[in-house]
């Protein structure tokens, strides 16, 4: 694991898993592991994903965006990014 996604898991991802253990409720974590749409040359990093959900235009990866908008409109409704049960 590079020393940056150390630092991250570390100080950002552990404590809000604890906190949601803690409170009882799920937790739902994605990966994109695609271009940045802002720098093609570079994977996607922290924010990158608002392109895939929001801004249509920007992307290129239809698929992708159809899937993410799926996702977060499911996770509004049902509170599960899976739908409803």
């Amino acid at each position: 694991m590079a020393a940056a996604d150390a630092f991250t898991t570390r100080h950002f991802s552990c404590p809000i898993y604890q906190q949601v253990k803690f409170e009882g409720h799920p937790l739902y974590v994605y990966e994109i592991e695609t271009a940045s749409v802002l720098e093609p040359a570079t994977l996607a990093d922290h924010g990158c994903d608002e392109y895939y959900t929001l801004d249509t235009k920007e992307t290129k990866h239809l698929t992708l965006t159809k899937n993410m908008q799926k996702w977060w409109t499911n996770f509004a409704i049902y509170h599960d990014p899976n739908g409803k049960n």
